[in-house]
């Protein structure tokens, strides 16, 4: 087929009519598009910024666990001193009642 036969198909009066708004069509279409490849880049940034955040988030969540072990670990020996202390103060106690009692046996005899 020739080229002139091809544009023979072609409703050139309909094309010229309708021009305006097929040129505002494709300014549409033109700023969707570049409207959707900002949208895709600012995505991108979320995804980046929500993973920087998930990443603090497992870094301070493995810093507070630490943090718990340590407390614990303080805690535990804190106890165990608490109950040595006790013991001790027990024993001075009764060492101090065995040695006024023979204090007073003392003197009274």
């Amino acid at each position: 087929m020739s080229l002139l036969k091809i544009l023979g198909f072609i409703p050139w009066v309909q094309l010229v009519k309708n021009a305006p708004r097929i040129i505002d069509m494709s300014y549409r279409l033109r700023e969707e598009l570049r409207r959707a490849r900002e949208n895709k880049a600012t995505v991108g940034e979320e995804l980046s910024q929500v993973e920087e955040r998930l990443d603090a988030i497992e870094e301070s969540l493995s810093s507070q666990a630490e943090l718990s072990s340590r407390l614990a670990e303080e805690s535990a020996a804190l106890s165990r001193a608490i109950e040595t202390l006790t013991f001790r103060v027990t024993a001075l106690l009764w060492t101090a009642l065995a040695a006024l009692g023979l204090a007073i046996y003392a003197a009274l005899r």
